[in-house]
């Protein structure tokens, strides 16, 4: 009997011309793992929201879905919230409390559960999860990994026989992604929970999962085992956008035309890349002195020693950073949730004041859309570029107009913003060349 069933399930939107789900028939049985990807657009959350009673979309539907072979319209309020647990992709959505403790324990109070057992079940997840640090935490000071693992506990809490995951790492920074996935596999391996699962981070979930299952424009395409789902994906000669998402390791023996035993893991692709590569000793590419770019593009956009923290008494978000944008450069922040990502570039920005500031250096842009259309005739981006220097400390940095600063910001962000471009930006400023950017 499978757990979760899915028979020739069709599904539109109101005013939609074409069908977000098309004849969709799948099942899911107890204590698999089941990971269901394919491009964005394609129905998979759609499909996920079918499984939960309360999360069902509003739309024309044919077919049916039944949860232990009874048809899921029928099934009790109580049941379908405690056996099918789901977790959505905003770790923000789902909270609904101020404490993480009483976070865990809402649902089992809704379920009018004996205080003891809700005690327990509360402890066990925290133990399990290793929640004891924060456990008396204000949800709010959570980072995002912290949410959505604290999401994933209140599910698992409520003893669910089916955990249902709805691109639950999107929101996540790497280490985060990594480490919320890996605890969805304990919970699959050690708990006997069964997973369905989108996700387009396959390299953490592909080896793991026992069938994977690829959807595109609201169909079911293949579902089989990963190494089978993976040689049909790489045999094909038409690459679908499926197959990019792939493992690294199934990608590079598939460009290798080595697709009789793809591996699924870094460690299987080394091993197996040994046998084919013998390498006798590892070549370490030559430092340089400075890139490429630093030796020939000058600098805008720099800080030195910035410093910040929220209130008077907290700790320090940033402590003495530094930070150089060279021209024509595409830097990436990396750091996981609360490292200071989003406080450097607001700081970078004048959005907000550093209680000390050795110097900081704004190289900005202004976006003209209509230029853009005028001159080049396609989709560009026309920067007026604007250079001002503020080498100041606390009082002096406050005479510059903030406003005007973040409003030039978010034009370096490509985000669309009412600003005269004729106009100069206030604070001390000046526009010494027109550059165009395709």
């Amino acid at each position: 009997m499978a757990l979760l069933r899915f028979e020739h399930l069709s599904f539109s939107y109101p005013l939609a011309d074409t069908r977000a789900l098309d004849d969709v028939s799948l099942e899911i049985h107890k204590g698999e793992y089941v990971v269901l990807c394919g491009p964005s657009g394609c129905g998979k959350t759609t499909l996920l929201r079918h499984a939960k009673p309360g999360l069902l979309p509003v739309g024309a539907r044919a077919g049916e879905t039944f949860y232990k072979d009874a048809p899921l319209s029928r099934l009790p309020e109580l049941t379908a919230a405690a056996e099918i647990g789901f977790v959505q992709q905003n770790p923000d959505n789902q909270i609904v409390t101020d404490f993480v403790w009483h976070e865990l324990a809402f649902g089992l109070e809704n379920m009018a559960l004996p205080v003891p057992v809700i005690r327990r079940r509360v402890a066990e997840m925290a133990a399990f999860f290793g929640m004891e640090p924060w456990f008396r935490s204000k949800t709010t000071e959570l980072s995002g990994g912290q949410k959505q693992l604290m999401n994933l506990a209140s599910a698992l809490a409520m003893g669910p026989k089916l955990l249902i995951l709805d691109e639950p790492t999107s929101m996540l920074d790497p280490l985060a992604a990594r480490n919320l996935l890996s605890t969805v596999q304990r919970i699959n391996r050690e708990l006997g929970v069964a997973i369905l699962l989108t996700e387009h981070r396959l390299d953490e979930v592909f080896p793991a999962a026992d069938r994977v299952v690829t959807m595109d424009q609201g169909r079911i395409l293949s579902d089989g085992a990963p190494a089978e789902i993976a040689r049909q994906l790489s045999g094909s000669a038409e690459k679908s956008r499926i197959y990019f998402g792939l493992p690294a390791a199934v990608r590079i023996f598939s460009e290798l035309e080595q697709t009789d035993e793809l591996p699924l893991t870094v460690r299987d692709g080394r091993r197996r890349l040994e046998r084919l590569l013998p390498i006798t000793e590892e070549a370490s590419a030559p430092e340089t002195a400075k890139t490429e770019k630093e030796t020939k593009h000058p600098a805008v956009l720099e800080g030195k020693e910035l410093w910040f923290r929220y209130t008077e008494k907290g700790k320090d978000v940033l402590r003495g950073t530094d930070v150089t944008l060279h021209q024509g450069e595409l830097l990436c922040l990396l750091g996981g949730n609360g490292a200071g990502k989003t406080t450097l570039m607001q700081a970078l920005a004048g959005f907000d004041v550093e209680y000390r500031l050795m110097q900081r250096a704004f190289h900005f842009a202004i976006f003209d859309k209509a230029l853009a259309q005028e001159r080049i005739g396609m989709r560009a981006n026309v920067f007026q570029r604007v250079i001002f220097t503020i080498n100041q400390i606390n009082a002096d940095l406050l005479t510059v107009d903030i406003a005007a600063i973040w409003k030039i910001f978010l034009y370096l962000l490509r985000v669309t913003y009412a600003y005269p471009a004729h106009r100069n930006p206030p604070g001390r400023c000046f526009i010494y060349e027109t550059v165009f950017l395709i």
